[in-house]
């Protein structure tokens, strides 16, 4: 009896030192990648001396196990002896939901079987009146043909009838119409709140041996995919005061399946997806085209081929006005939101501000490619004077309050030069066409042949203030020595390696230039040139 007594105790006393504790955790702090994000969640609880099991519960399903780091915090050591990760279906108030939505379908559904009754009451009234009509002025000797005066009044409750029956029918078409949208916005929402019964979660247990009774803080952080985040400008300039804004914004897509409610979030340029190993060089091997051997090129190329793509199956499949404080490591700049800041799980991307440049003085010049468009763009022109490096993104372009055109803003770095394209001015005109093409021969014995191309450049500023115009077009590039391709205008400007030339020019207010462009591309005859 002893004995069993004992081993009742033993067994008592191990079923408490395995207590399984589920804890209450909060998201505390977010960094944010290009295609993942770490999550830090944050729980305390007292504990009494033995071994527990602590459970954070319903996490993402899409977190990566291997990315788990836990860090206790107790005035005596913790020791963690294991860590499990288990997947379960989540528990939630969905299945309520869905039943309502689904009793809410059944009762439209209902409603529109009515509908479809009503319109097929109508259509036999409206055949009954057309049968009527018909037996009026038929052929049909054995009947008694009714007076003129009875088919008036047969034709006159025809037509009243028919109408009648018309507007009734286009009212039950506009209410079958309704119920059917209605009907589609419940079914929509039934499919997700099915989805969202079926979601998958995970649960993380640490099992720990705590050695006194005490307050025990747990920070849990894991990697989770289904968050990126982009680079967005919003770019505003007053023509008046001529100085630019620039607000440098993020767009944060965020689809992990939990909400970041106040969290300290910090947006990083470090891209977990690329390797930070070197490459290795594999040999180059040459041999006879189409050479079967072992260890043959198009084998080491199938090989590397094949490697390459079970390279990239194991790679985790991506979903998707403070002041920032920025810190910078040797390969990538992370910015922290000075505030708290929330972002919803959404399929929708949300704004957040890293940082605003303000009343940057910015020097302006027109710029023109007339080749390509015949417009003047203007460019404003200033410097980076933060230390916030500007990644590549989308530009969203502002004049005097008014939004103009989007484009692009390239890589700028502390104290670079800053560029912003302030779109088409329509108070500068540019025309561009071709005056004449003609081929000739050269040499004294005619063994040579010569195209001469002759363009015009016409621009004309119809401001009442001088403006300063950049021009760039290009000249055809040879790759071959026996043609020669030779500018002639302008000709105080040379054209670089790709044939481009630039040159800058100043016009008054109201002047107008004209700019001819000529250059010739000389080859022996015979020889066939493509690309002219």
């Amino acid at each position: 009896m002893n004995n069993w007594l004992s081993i009742i105790c033993l067994a008592s006393v191990a079923f408490c030192c395995q207590a399984e504790t589920k804890l209450s955790s909060t998201i505390k702090e977010v960094t944010v990648y290009n295609d993942r994000a770490a999550v830090t969640r944050h729980a305390q609880i007292q504990l009494s001396a033995g071994e527990y099991e602590l459970v954070f519960e319903n996490l993402p399903n899409a977190l990566d196990n291997q990315s788990l780091q836990l860090d206790i915090k107790a005035t005596k050591a913790v020791i963690i002896q294991d860590i499990n990760i288990n997947h379960h279906y989540l528990v939630s108030n969905a299945n309520e939901r869905l039943r309502v939505v689904e009793q809410e379908i059944k009762v439209l559904q209902e409603k529109l079987a009515q509908v479809d009754d009503q319109e097929t009451l109508l259509v036999n009234q409206k055949n009954f009146i057309d049968q009527a009509q018909k037996s009026t002025v038929g052929e049909d000797s054995r009947a008694n043909r009714p007076s003129l005066e009875q088919v008036q009044q047969i034709m006159d409750f025809s037509s009243v009838s028919l109408a009648k029956l018309s507007e009734e029918t286009r009212q039950l078409s506009t209410e079958k119409e309704q119920l059917q949208k209605q009907l589609q916005v419940l079914k929509d929402n039934q499919t997700l709140l099915f989805d969202e019964t079926q979601s998958q979660v995970k649960d993380v247990t640490v099992k720990v041996n705590v050695p006194k009774t005490e307050m025990v803080k747990v920070n849990l952080t894991y990697v989770t995919y289904g968050a990126s985040w982009t680079p967005i400008y919003d770019a505003r300039f007053s023509s008046k005061e001529q100085k630019l804004s620039l607000n440098y914004l993020a767009n944060v897509a965020q689809q992990t399946g939990e909400d970041w409610q106040g969290v300290k979030l910090t947006l990083s340029t470090a891209k977990p997806s690329l390797s930070g190993t070197v490459p290795e060089l594999k040999p180059w091997t040459v041999a006879q085209y189409n050479e079967r051997v072992l260890g043959s090129p198009r084998d080491s190329r199938m090989q590397y081929k094949a490697a390459r793509a079970d390279m990239s199956s194991k790679k985790p499949r991506p979903a998707f006005t403070p002041k920032a404080s920025i810190s910078t490591s040797l390969t990538n700049t992370a910015f922290t939101i000075a505030e708290p800041t929330t972002l919803l799980s959404s399929s929708d991307e949300q704004k957040v501000v890293i940082y605003s440049l303000d009343n940057l003085q910015a020097d302006l010049v027109y710029q023109t490619v007339p080749r390509l468009k015949e417009v003047a763009l203007l460019q404003a022109t200033t410097k980076n004077n933060s230390d916030y490096p500007l990644l590549a993104g989308v530009l969203n372009i502002f004049m005097d309050g008014r939004f103009i055109s989007r484009g692009t803003l390239g890589i700028t770095m502390p104290n670079d030069t800053l560029k912003v394209g302030l779109g088409v001015d329509e108070g500068v005109k540019v025309t561009f066409k071709q005056l004449k093409r003609f081929t000739e021969k050269t040499g004294f014995t005619n063994s040579g042949e010569r195209i001469t191309y002759d363009y015009l450049l016409t621009v004309q500023n119809n401001k009442n203030k001088p403006i300063a115009l950049a021009i760039a077009d290009h000249i055809p590039v040879s790759q071959n020595e026996k043609i020669k391709v030779k500018l002639l205008s302008p000709n105080t400007i040379q054209a670089d390696k790709e044939g481009k030339i630039s040159w800058n020019i100043t016009l008054k207010p109201m002047e107008k230039q004209e700019i001819p462009i000529k250059f010739t591309v000389d080859y022996p005859v015979n020889t066939q040139v493509i690309g002219l």
